[in-house]
């Protein structure tokens, strides 16, 4: 071992000074790069690990609340009344609007709609409201009739006409299906009194004092 390293010595001492100067330097080139490799390696192995934080985003998206609003009772339907007053109170209703045109074709059927049935209502859409007579109800007499799902009224007027207005009951309640006018009936003529009484009868004579 001695020997080789005395002959490597020798072999270094006939290398030109400048030379061995090169070889020096790039020696030394080469430790450095193999240092600074070794030290990047290291670094990459040994590095922890960097936690990737989702990026923050704004609050979430909710949907904004459902208000269960509960009808007052005024709000909600009336129960349909099926009895002969709730007939009666549907007829005056319509009495008091059919004679109530007041020039006004479309309030008048919008009043008229509240207590007639689709057909009848379809066919006042065709009436000449000039036609129908502006007056106040005198009477309404009724029901008449032994049918329960049926009622019939008769209504006097002041100007002195009369309707005989039918209502018929349904899911909506009570609503007039037909309505027809009623001549008055003339009341009988008063017998006469007769020229020549009877036979068998005395007439009586005044006598004078």
């Amino acid at each position: 071992m001695r020997q080789r390293i005395a002959y490597l010595r020798r072999q270094w001492r006939r290398i030109p000074a400048r030379t061995r100067m090169g070889v020096a330097i790039a020696v030394m080139a080469v430790a450095g790069l193999a240092w600074q490799h070794h030290t990047n390696v290291t670094d990459t192995t040994t590095a922890p690990a960097v936690q990737q934080h989702a990026a923050p985003t704004g609050p979430a998206l909710t949907e904004p609340p459902t208000l269960s609003v509960t009808p007052s009772p005024s709000e909600s339907s009336a129960p349909v009344d099926v009895s002969s007053a709730g007939a009666r109170s549907a007829a005056e209703r319509f009495a008091t609007n059919f004679a109530t045109p007041n020039g006004d074709r479309d309030g008048w059927l919008a009043r008229l709609s509240t207590d007639v049935s689709p057909e009848l209502l379809g066919q006042y859409q065709s009436t000449d409201i000039a036609t129908v007579p502006q007056t106040a109800v005198s009477q309404v007499t009724g029901p008449m009739g032994a049918d329960p799902g049926v009622a019939t009224f008769q209504i006097d007027y002041a100007d002195g006409s009369r309707l005989e207005a039918t209502l018929e009951l349904g899911e909506a309640g009570w609503k007039v299906s037909s309505v027809i006018p009623v001549e008055h009936s003339a009341p009988p003529a008063p017998a006469p009194a007769p020229d020549n009484p009877p036979s068998g009868v005395i007439p009586l004579v005044a006598s004078t004092p």
